[in-house]
């Protein structure tokens, strides 16, 4: 599970920490009905109202800015999940008792627990990692002690510090079970994951998102780290976006700082050597983010441990399987986990076998523009369906033609085989007692069909047997060659000519901003999201008829 305070101020923009927003709406229950959801929220808007037009100057102030914020506030109460996640994290800040910590807390040390032992090192990494947990130490001490039995002695004393480790202990921790940890130091992830708290930030300034729209994406779709093979073309890129955005943040002020830092901890994670040696797996941590602690921290691997594991992965990305996430995450850092057991290594071997299967269906998902990035919410998603299918279509058609145009060299190769086959073992129709592969004659009788030669000279046969091989490739290889080398060259000059990975990242990036603007558009009306697209759902609709009754007319007169 996402930390709840990321989580909200990625999608909505709103600090939890500031605004408790359970106590704004003076909510009593995580379970409360819809109707006295909506009835709450009338009356908390009423009372703002009166607020700002009353004579306290300050409180007015200050309800006006609530009053901004109302959409957003009451989008994030309408949300079930969220909501329930809300009051977790509010009761976790009221004090101690095992029933106070978090959800994250409990969905951590649940699955940690299950494959080792939870000790003072575990939570230490916890805190670091989740920095704004260590408010909550007391609570989630007495969990760890009431759920687990886990007692943890003079933690509370000891000075918390981020930055610097204990490397010495890290080299000794875990390492013939852990995953992360056998390939990637405390030091790094809790320095990557500085990096993408900068990164959030930014994404919340909009004079950052004015200059540099791509914040808005994901860590790894702004970085562009998927198309690097080498670590140093990845470090130039670091390298010269940081000159840039100090350039920058001088020209235009603080707002910029928190790019700043994100360039200057990447500059410095990049120069580890546990990077270096694992690239690679680096695309994995910052790709798939969520993940990171869990793998981090688990020990001994069983079935549950990877069902529990998928399950915490499909929570914020878009596995279709449990083959689909070991194949595409799990399964590439197979080796450097440390797994024995029998079970887990059948469990393996399977997802090899059906990785092809997996290939294949994830390419069927590319071609509808389907990735395994962040989930759109599921509330939006026949929405988002109805007002944007035909763009899917657009992708699919686009994907196929370029599917098409290639493989299109392999189906020449392939029409060529053919042709060449038809001759073969259809040539007696064409070349008679000259076919030597449907009469069986002996060599030697097939030159006198071939070439007229009756001789027995051993040169003239020579000679003779020289003109009949050219003959054979003319008359059973020629034509498909030509046909082959048709298709072939049609391929290679088709892909020449069209930038067919530029129209593909533009329909992807059509994709990907539909997302993102019915998001925003929910975000601002979620009530009236369905009527606002109505027109365009319709449009979408009278569209295919037209189209379908076309075909069907076109059908009857021809």
């Amino acid at each position: 599970m996402a930390d709840i305070i990321d989580v909200i101020r990625r999608k909505y923009d709103i600090d939890i920490k500031k605004d408790n927003i359970i106590k704004l709406y003076k909510i009593d229950s995580a379970d409360i009905s819809i109707s006295d959801l909506e009835s709450k929220i009338v009356d908390r808007r009423k009372k703002w109202n009166q607020s700002i037009n009353g004579a306290n100057e300050k409180f007015a102030e200050r309800d006006k800015a609530y009053l901004e914020k109302a959409d957003k506030f009451e989008a994030i109460l309408r949300d079930e999940k969220l909501r329930k996640d809300l009051f977790e994290f509010y009761k976790g800040k009221k004090g101690s008792g095992s029933a106070e910590v978090s959800g994250l807390v409990k969905k951590y040390f649940g699955l940690i627990s299950a494959t080792t032992k939870v000790g003072k090192s575990e939570l230490e990494f916890f805190l670091k990692y989740f920095p704004d947990e260590k408010k909550n130490k007391k609570s989630i001490l007495e969990f760890l002690k009431k759920e687990y039995k886990v007692v943890i002695a003079s933690f509370g004393g000891q000075k918390d510090n981020e930055e610097e480790m204990d490397e010495d202990s890290q080299k000794t921790k875990k390492k013939s079970s852990s995953f992360i940890v056998n390939l990637f130091s405390e030091k790094t992830l809790i320095k990557l994951r500085k990096c993408e708290l900068d990164f959030n930030i930014a994404a919340e300034s909009e004079q950052v998102v004015s200059r540099y729209p791509e914040v808005k994406k994901s860590l790894y779709e702004y970085l562009e780290i998927g198309k690097y093979k080498k670590l140093d073309d990845f470090k130039k890129h670091v390298g010269d976006k940081r000159t840039e955005i100090y350039n920058i943040r001088n020209d235009f002020g603080s707002e910029f700082i928190s790019l700043v830092d994100l360039y200057n901890g990447l500059s410095s994670v990049v120069e580890n050597d546990d990077v270096r040696d694992n690239f690679e797996e680096f695309k994995l941590l910052i790709m798939y983010p969520a993940l990171t602690p869990y793998m981090y921290e688990i020990g001994e691997i069983k079935k549950d441990t990877l069902n529990e594991l998928y399950a915490i992965a499909n929570e914020e990305y878009s596995f279709r399987s449990v083959t689909d996430f070991l194949v595409s995450y799990f399964n590439i850092v197979y080796d450097n986990f440390g797994i024995y057991e029998d079970p887990i290594k059948k469990i393996m071997a399977n997802a090899e076998k059906q990785a092809g299967k997996e290939k294949v269906l994830n390419a069927i998902s590319s071609l509808w523009g389907r990735t395994k990035g962040r989930k759109l919410p599921a509330k939006l998603r026949v929405v988002y369906a109805l007002s944007y299918w035909p763009i899917h279509v657009l992708a699919f058609v686009f994907k196929a033609g370029k599917f098409a145009i290639e493989k299109l060299r392999y189906f020449g190769v392939g029409s060529a085989v053919l042709i060449s086959l038809m001759f073969i073992f259809g040539g007696e129709s064409v070349y008679g007692d000259a076919n030597l592969f449907t009469n069986g004659l002996p060599w030697g009788q097939y030159l006198k069909a071939l070439n007229g030669l009756e001789s027995t000279n051993f040169l003239l046969q020579l000679l003779s047997s020289i003109e009949a091989i050219i003959k054979i490739i003319f008359m059973y290889f020629s034509i498909g060659g030509v046909v082959g080398y048709f298709f072939w060259q049609l391929s290679v000059n088709l892909r020449k000519k069209i930038d067919l990975k530029g129209l593909e990242r533009s329909i992807d990036a059509i994709i990907d901003n539909a997302k993102k603007r019915i998001i925003e558009q929910d975000e601002d009306n979620p009530n009236g999201l369905m009527s606002k697209k109505m027109p365009l759902i319709i449009t979408n609709v009278v569209g295919l008829l037209v189209f379908v009754m076309a075909v069907i007319l076109l059908n009857i007169i021809l």
